[in-house]
């Protein structure tokens, strides 16, 4: 797999912007232990910028999809991966510690050089990952659908044998 890199200290000079494919079956960190991918491609772009207080910027962008199995039937699916996220890029370990308050902020990574534009694709697609994946519903577990002409059966509350405990 080629490498990409922003060269984060010269982002002050002007804008830098990567774009390409990636087979998900090459990001290897991210299908570690995942089912086979197939041909699966994401759509990814990096773009560096910095500020007029001199910050360097990173907006991360990827769209494509992913194999997951689904933790209630067991069954591989595909998950819909569409990500844009903005980072802070700083200089110094130091600065990745300051306004720890400031939730708002974006989030911070340490980089004195050259940044691997892939492997930051990479790490945001992993975030986006869902750590218990599942179907909204599992193929064949749907319920069965009630005739329109019969109403819904109506169930009686579990609390209603707490109703004949009461004293008169």
């Amino acid at each position: 797999m080629a490498k990409h890199y922003i060269d984060t200290q010269s982002l002050g000079r002007g804008p830098q912007r990567l774009a390409g494919q990636a087979r998900v079956a090459d990001l290897s960190r991210l299908v570690s232990d995942l089912p086979a991918q197939g041909d699966l491609v994401v759509d990814w772009s990096v773009a560096g910028r910095a500020d007029s207080a001199g910050r360097n910027f990173v907006l991360v962008q990827a769209q494509g999809s992913v194999v997951l199995q689904c933790q209630r039937c067991m069954k591989p699916f595909e998950w819909p991966l569409d990500i844009s996220n903005e980072v802070e890029v700083v200089a110094t370990e130091a600065e990745l510690e300051l306004d720890d308050d400031d939730v708002e902020g974006p989030d911070r990574i340490f980089c004195e050089g050259r940044l691997d534009a892939l492997g930051l694709v990479e790490d945001e697609l992993i975030l986006s990952v869902p750590y218990v994946p599942r179907h909204e519903v599992c193929p064949g577990n749907q319920p069965d659908a009630a005739p329109e002409d019969e109403p819904p059966a109506k169930r009686e509350s579990p609390f209603a044998v707490l109703g004949s405990l009461k004293k008169p």
